[in-house]
């Protein structure tokens, strides 16, 4: 096998950077930042923000080191981005904000705005799990009283209201996907990720992070690292399977990532994707497919569907997915309303 990439001319996106490589580097805001109080009009009295040199004095360093996964750090440090706004009314680095002044009502005062602004259920409770954490990592530090967290922990996640959410893409909307998808080195790429999303369920993170040495074509077989740096197996129909060595052809087989960036020029890169390049790269092949109400989740959702319309069991269809639970599994069953009355039709005796 080579281990020798191609020489990098261009990217089609930015290099992902760990997001710890912001605080590591020092304050970005330095001064003083400000809490909004939900019990009177106007702010807090300012406090000063002080930055310790020592990341075991650093709250936000800290919380973020306890997800192993880069792709949860992430999304954790975008939810302390969007509570950061929220308590100081402005733009703001996480690690500027003196955490340990906040308190109760400042918690309870950000979970009702974030159901007033319009973020889902899911979100919303991301969010809070971000803002109870950092100041559970301020009473781990000593920073915080005990009593202070106790109250914090008080405040409740938002309950499920139970809606449906993202749909199955039926199969003429798969073939309008690939057919989307052309002959040159970004259709091949493109055919590769929608086939690994919609006929292995894989993630988005999980797409950018699959590597070649994971690929093992004999078996047709996929053994990676998912979500929470679990190992999984999924397997590859050899139709399938045949698209992801077409790529591979092309691509060339030296180590690093099995998705490679393309450039707008056409020329395969020596890098893999973003979880925000990810998305646009879907995006982008459903606006070229014309599908309505598409989000690249929708990929995922459908994988689950179609195996239980083919009736795999639950069971399986769960360990596919790398869901911990089969009720996670269930959640993603799209079969809707035809299902339930053809399973009706089976009492007809």
């Amino acid at each position: 096998m080579k281990t020798k990439p191609p020489e990098v001319v261009d990217a089609e996106f930015e290099p992902v950077t760990s997001p710890l490589a912001k605080f590591e580097s020092g304050p970005v805001h330095p001064g003083k930042v400000s809490l909004y109080d939900p019990e009177v009009e106007g702010p807090v009295a300012l406090v000063p923000v002080t930055t310790p040199t020592a990341p075991a004095g650093d709250p936000v360093t800290t919380y973020l080191s306890r997800y192993t996964s880069a792709h949860s750090r992430a999304a954790m440090l975008s939810s302390l981005r969007i509570v950061a706004r929220m308590l100081t009314g402005r733009e703001v680095d996480p690690r500027a904000v003196p955490w340990t002044e906040v308190r109760y009502a400042h918690v309870q005062e950000v979970r009702h705005k974030l159901s007033l602004d319009g973020y889902s259920w899911a979100s919303t409770n991301r969010h809070l799990l971000a803002l109870r954490g950092i100041v559970k990592e301020c009473w781990r530090l000593g920073l915080t009283p005990q009593d202070v967290y106790l109250r914090v922990a008080e405040v409740e996640s938002l309950k499920s209201d139970q809606r449906e959410t993202g749909r199955a893409l039926s199969a003429e909307e798969l073939a309008k996907l690939f057919a989307a998808c052309d002959d040159s080195l970004g259709g091949l790429r493109d055919r590769a990720v929608v086939t690994l999303a919609a006929f292995a369920g894989m993630r988005r993170s999980e797409l950018c992070g699959v590597q070649v040495s994971n690929w093992t074509p004999a078996e047709r077989k996929l053994h990676f690292v998912g979500k929470g740096n679990k190992w999984r197996t999924v397997y590859l129909s050899e139709k399938h399977a045949k698209t992801i060595e077409s790529w591979l052809d092309v691509r060339q087989r030296w180590e690093g990532p099995l998705l490679l960036t393309v450039s707008k020029h056409g020329v395969v890169m020596a890098r893999g994707l973003s979880a925000a390049g990810m998305y646009r790269v879907l995006l982008d092949i459903g606006a070229r497919a014309k599908l309505e109400a598409f989000t690249p989740h929708d990929l995922r959702r459908t994988f689950i569907t179609r195996l239980l319309e083919k009736g795999a069991d639950a069971l399986t269809v769960s360990k596919l997915a790398g869901h911990n639970s089969v009720q996670t599994t269930l959640g993603y069953d799209k079969r809707g309303e035809k299902t339930k009355q053809a399973a009706s039709e089976l009492l007809d005796d």
